[in-house]
């Protein structure tokens, strides 16, 4: 029988994992880099805490044979880019530069898998386009030039309908850098 202690679905498998060790100087834990990379992506996807506060990863999920630790660990290696996240040299304060992603390859795509996942950069991650796809829950409404109301929700796809910049459109929203109207629409 499975042991499914990661958020309800994940099991370690038989992997000893060694994210219990401690640092002699500080003290603090020191983690498995794969277990963390696993876990967090578990937990986009099955904490309902999680959940509650970034809603846009409602309906992710991870593929089946991922809620094994030890599967992710044999398919982590043939993953996109896998050997520039495992070189990167974490400092002291700073983060990995390099993200697990399920949605660059395929986009929309909401399954973490061997066929749908690669490693980008942060700045890839968090470009103005990408950040765009993702919504934030919110819902948007923009007014065309000739008064005409437009619910949406992902401003990436509302500006390729109408062909507006992404860019601006966001500053409009929110009311960055003064802009007020792209192309004659306006935003509330």
């Amino acid at each position: 029988m499975k042991n499914k202690t990661v958020y309800g679905v994940g099991y370690l498998d038989g992997c000893n994992i060694k994210s219990r060790r401690y640092c002699e100087k500080t003290g603090k834990r020191i983690r498995n880099r794969e277990y963390t990379i696993w876990e967090t992506m578990l937990q986009r996807c099955y904490s309902e805490k999680f959940l509650k506060k970034f809603p846009t990863y409602k309906g992710c999920e991870v593929s089946e044979r991922w809620h094994s630790f030890k599967n992710f660990c044999e398919d982590i290696k043939n993953i996109e880019n896998y050997s520039e996240w495992k070189r990167f040299k974490i400092e002291k304060g700073k983060r990995n530069k390099w993200k697990l992603d399920k949605d660059s390859k395929v986009k929309g795509n909401k399954v973490y898998s061997m066929e749908t996942c690669r490693f980008i950069t942060s700045k890839e991650n968090c470009s103005r386009e990408n950040r765009q796809v993702r919504t934030t829950g919110k819902n948007y409404t923009g007014v065309s030039p000739k008064g005409k109301k437009v619910k949406f929700v992902n401003i990436k796809e509302f500006c390729e309908t109408y062909n507006l910049n992404s860019g601006n459109v966001g500053s409009c929203i929110n009311k960055l850098k003064g802009h007020k109207s792209v192309k004659g629409w306006t935003f509330e």
